[in-house]
């Protein structure tokens, strides 16, 4: 285990955690601004342990972010969670490299798809139901504006997105057995709702 975290070791691990994680506060979710100290981009080590500088258990997050994670348990919570994820995904990422070029290029197509998926559902449950306890951001969310919104998040982390498979991945998010539903305002635009049980 590599017990410091020098800005050698950063400038390799960056491409690695913006691929899996997308260049964003993995607590807030919100792009990072230079301008402002606070919200400049540090490296969060999930378990809490500054000498374990696995990239899986670093994840991007805000500066001010990184130092409000102390008096937020639903946060440390989140933290172990990713830790575990972004193991299990170090082996997947190991056995996807240990097959040939056609799998390979089947898996990251998956891989994307599954992107679109996470990302839809983040974005719905972040903003319809809340996250960590706290209340809903919104009511309702336009559809289209959402679906760039889940292209942009899927264009961060692998190079391109498609507000097209956006959409079908939310369209997905709102089939009749999930918690989210579609439904079309008087001015005719598409909205996303919290499906009432």
């Amino acid at each position: 285990m590599v017990k410091k975290l020098t800005q050698k070791l950063k400038r390799v691990y960056f491409p690695i955690i913006k691929k899996r994680d997308g260049d964003i506060c993995f607590f807030c979710l919100m792009m990072f601004v230079n301008e402002v100290s606070k919200w400049n981009r540090t490296y969060h080590h999930l378990n809490k342990n500054t000498e374990d500088n696995r990239p899986e258990n670093l994840v991007f997050a805000h500066e001010e972010c990184n130092r409000l994670c102390e008096d937020k348990p639903d946060w440390q919570i989140l933290s172990k969670e990713k830790l575990l994820d972004n193991e299990k995904y170090h082996q997947y990422a190991e056995e996807i490299t240990a097959h040939n070029d056609e799998d390979k290029e089947t898996n990251v197509e998956i891989d994307t798809n599954e992107l679109y998926l996470k990302f839809a559902k983040e974005i719905l449950t972040d903003k319809l139901v809340g996250k960590g306890g706290n209340p809903s951001v919104e009511e309702s969310l336009n559809f289209k504006d959402t679906a760039n919104d889940v292209a942009y998040m899927v264009k961060e982390v692998v190079g391109h997105g498609s507000s097209i498979t956006a959409s079908r991945a939310l369209d997905l998010e709102c089939a009749s057995l999930a918690d989210f539903e579609k439904y079309k305002e008087q001015g005719g635009k598409w909205r996303i709702k919290k499906r009432k049980k």
